[in-house]
């Protein structure tokens, strides 16, 4: 993602009155580790306290494809705007295809009249198609490091080019495809254009898992009550750069991270080598049980440091391009 087009976006965003915006890419010195360490433990109190959190999906390319593309996702957000309800009390995508497949949350429609929307044509191409996914399945889907934007402030939306939209209606685009919903066959060539040969394991749980915790926190159903071990394994399949980071992307949505006293350390010498047994320790320390080895258990394990003792937890790197 280009820094430069995020700032001009934000710039020129109409729907956007105030222009005073803090940006961890400028604001946090990555060459510092003593900095990180002060403003990564800070971050969640940060997007807690923020008037607004903005998630940006990337600057607008083609104006006539653009304009047809933005109109989907509202148009689907209203066709589908009764089924939220449904596919929310499912707890896992699994669970919410049966519920397609029985008719209890509805099919997708032929027509783009149907949604409600002009796109200029009788039908959704797959060319349309292919722009919802590039656009939607952007990198705030598969980062680590965005689920606590999404997650720690009520008042989230999402940028494309200088055009705001809704943040449910854009996680409603990833949530129908996880469960079926959308073209499958376009959804499977979207993760093939990105180098892999099937959806990556977890992506899905990873990704039901934000859009249903966000909904429900919007609504004030819940509050963030999650364990990092859970919460590192449900979010498994999501990227991020530094193996450390599989906890302290985290430290700011578990509960139970004062328990487990950790607090950021980027120093050399605190390797995910070394510090991933020590998690290991205290997380059976903490919750009194050998819970933590269901999850080194994958049937598709990522590739991790063999150095590793298999029953400690993943530090790893998964990159997507």
């Amino acid at each position: 993602m280009n820094l430069r087009d995020a700032l001009c976006d934000l710039r020129d965003a109409k729907e956007l009155e105030s222009k005073i915006f803090w940006i961890d890419r400028i604001c946090i010195n990555q060459g510092d580790s003593n900095e990180k360490n002060t403003q990564v433990a800070m971050m969640g109190e940060i997007y807690q306290n923020a008037d607004r959190v903005i998630t940006y999906l990337g600057a607008a390319v083609d104006s006539l494809q653009e304009e047809r593309g933005l109109n989907l996702p509202k148009g689907l957000e209203a066709y589908y705007q009764d089924d939220p309800i449904m596919l929310h009390s499912c707890q896992s995508p699994h669970e919410a295809s049966l519920k397609v497949y029985s008719g209890e949350i509805k099919t997708l429609p032929q027509k783009p009249a149907e949604l409600g929307v002009d796109i200029g044509q009788e039908k959704v191409s797959g060319h349309d198609w292919r722009w919802l996914y590039d656009v939607c399945f952007g990198e705030w889907t598969q980062r680590l490091w965005m689920v606590q934007e999404q997650l720690l402030n009520r008042n989230t939306i999402m940028l494309r080019g200088p055009h705001v939209l809704s943040w449910e209606s854009v996680a409603g685009i990833v949530l129908l495809a996880s469960t079926q919903i959308l073209p499958q066959g376009l959804y499977a060539a979207f993760w093939r254009r990105k180098g892999r040969d099937r959806i990556p394991d977890g992506f899905a749980d990873a990704v039901f898992f934000l859009s249903i915790t966000r909904c429900h926190i919007v609504k004030g159903n819940c509050r963030l009550e999650y364990t990092l071990r859970a919460t590192m394994h449900c979010l498994r399949a999501l990227q991020c750069h530094d193996p450390r980071d599989r906890v302290y992307a985290l430290m700011s949505i578990c509960s139970d991270i004062g328990k487990l006293g950790i607090v950021p350390d980027y120093s050399h010498s605190n390797t995910a080598l070394r510090f991933s047994p020590k998690l290991a320790q205290r997380l059976i320390e903490t919750e009194m049980n050998l819970h933590i080895l269901t999850d080194v258990c994958t049937r598709h394990p990522p590739s991790a440091s063999r150095a590793l003792p298999s029953w400690a937890p993943g530090m790893y790197i998964i990159n997507i391009t």
